[in-house]
């Protein structure tokens, strides 16, 4: 029960500050960018110029997955880059996975 709350919790406060940045500043301060350029860089050629207006308008869908083991438990680093897919791009950020798909 905790846990789907906080899932839920981050999910809507993830998905608002993305939509948020999106919108009214159009900057990807996450770096989004550095996992396209390094995953695909034949398509990051093609995205590169436009990259403020990509990502403007990319749909980012946020999916946590948190898991309480036990109080007082620490886990894996605050920031880390999963293996990449071929359909998408991940991120892991304190267990939650982010999508990229843009046009």
């Amino acid at each position: 029960m905790i846990e789907k709350k906080l899932n839920q919790s981050i999910n809507n406060q993830t998905n608002k500050m993305i939509t948020k940045v999106q919108k009214q500043y159009g900057t990807d301060i996450f770096g989004f960018s550095k996992g396209i350029h390094e995953k695909y860089p034949q398509k990051w050629k093609s995205m590169k110029k436009n990259w403020e207006t990509e990502f403007a308008h990319a749909e980012i869908i946020v999916h946590s997955n948190l898991k309480i083991r036990r109080i007082g438990l620490t886990g894996q680093p605050l920031f880390k880059v999963m293996s990449l897919p071929d359909w998408g791009v991940y991120f892991l950020i304190a267990s939650t996975k982010f999508k990229f798909s843009g046009s």
